[in-house]
């Protein structure tokens, strides 16, 4: 006869079995799915590994014995990379759903494949990463050539996405801010340039992820050049802020001489570069346009005695801390996080803080003009 202790000791032992079996068969459907994952879209069964030795099926990089090269030196690396997208090439390997949908060709995937392949090697006796074709090899992820990048680019995206909500809102209600004083239309018309500028802001951040998802040619310049538009727009954005409290350029005519001076040069600087990217031109030219949008601002807060304007201090002198980050540079770290990375990280609150002094300058200038009227 069954005692009553050992019947319950039998179904906690028969119910402790159940979910051992249940929890093995959900972790083995887990790993089916993942594993169908992994083939379907080109991911290593780490998801985020480095895919070390992905050209270990075809060819084998420590067979390269015959060059008497070491193992660590950039001159074997190189060698090792011929001679692997030889082998490559050769064992046709299909391309992955994701990386056709990403315009990837079996060139490309041959040099991604064995110049990690070949990277892990030397980097495990003792070599170090070198940039290929002037960038860090960076480990694909969903097929995106620079995971990291593209997320924190999608962050800075959502930022200006949040500014122009807020800037919205404001032009929405600045008749009902002001009382029954009628808003001057120059404050309207700076509220709406702020207002397309953020717009632009985000067309070029949705420029940046594509560009990190896939390097090449088109999507090149898709960033560069919305990157371009809306650093102008943004530096005639803030001539215009400057125009208003210093009393200047009120003229049509003036204006329009203003945006042909500014897009004019931009459009210049853009068809220079059409077919060679010129990147240190690139980078000259917004860094003056930064500069250039800085020195706008600085004569507007310098003659504020508001507290907000800490605001436009803090984000812009960080902005230029961040962008050091560009100077620093560092190979990724597993594979994905680099300087340029890290740079974009830092970006999105920095301007969320502007938007928010954007804001704060727009009501206070609506409230100013209350108390002329009044």
């Amino acid at each position: 006869m069954i005692r009553g202790s050992d019947k319950q000791t039998m179904i906690r032992d028969k119910q402790h079995r159940g979910i051992v079996v249940h929890a093995r068969k959900m972790m083995s459907t887990s790993y089916n799915i993942l594993l169908s994952l992994c083939l379907l879209f080109d991911l290593p069964l780490g998801v985020v590994g480095l895919e070390r030795f992905a050209a270990a099926s075809f060819f084998d990089p420590r067979s390269l014995n015959e060059t008497g090269l070491p193992l660590n030196g950039l001159a074997w690396a190189q060698h090792c990379v011929s001679r692997c997208s030889v082998a490559c090439m050769q064992a046709d390997i299909p391309l992955s759903l994701l990386l056709r949908i990403l315009d990837w060709d079996q060139d490309e995937d041959c040099a991604y494949r064995c110049l990690h392949a070949c990277l892990a090697v030397a980097i495990d006796n003792g070599g170090r990463m070198w940039k290929y074709k002037g960038k860090w090899p960076h480990t694909r992820f969903l097929g995106m050539q620079e995971p990291a990048s593209v997320l924190f680019s999608f962050f800075n995206a959502v930022s200006h996405v949040l500014g122009f909500k807020l800037l919205f809102e404001i032009r929405r209600n600045m008749v009902r801010t002001a009382g029954s004083t009628v808003v001057d239309r120059n404050l309207v018309e700076h509220v709406e340039r702020l207002l397309a500028m953020s717009l632009l802001w985000v067309s070029a951040w949705m420029g940046s992820m594509v560009f990190h998802s896939r390097d090449n040619w088109a999507t090149e310049r898709l960033d560069y050049y919305l990157g371009n538009v809306a650093m102008v727009w943004m530096v005639y954005s803030a001539v215009m802020r400057a125009a208003i409290i210093h009393e200047a350029i009120s003229g049509v005519t003036t204006q329009r001489v203003l945006q042909l001076s500014l897009f004019g040069g931009v459009m210049a600087h853009i068809i220079s570069g059409w077919h060679k990217m010129n990147y240190s031109q690139n980078m000259q030219v917004m860094i003056v346009l930064m500069v250039a949008n800085t020195c706008a601002w600085l004569s507007v807060c310098l003659k504020m005695k508001h507290n907000f304007v800490r605001l436009f201090y803090i984000s812009t002198g960080l902005t230029y801390a961040a962008g050091a980050l560009e100077i620093f540079d560092f190979p990724p770290v597993a594979g994905s996080l680099d300087a340029h990375a890290v740079w974009h990280l830092a970006t999105p609150y920095l301007s969320w803080m502007f938007y928010r002094f954007l804001a704060q300058d727009a009501i206070g200038l609506v409230e100013q003009q209350a108390k002329r009227a009044s």
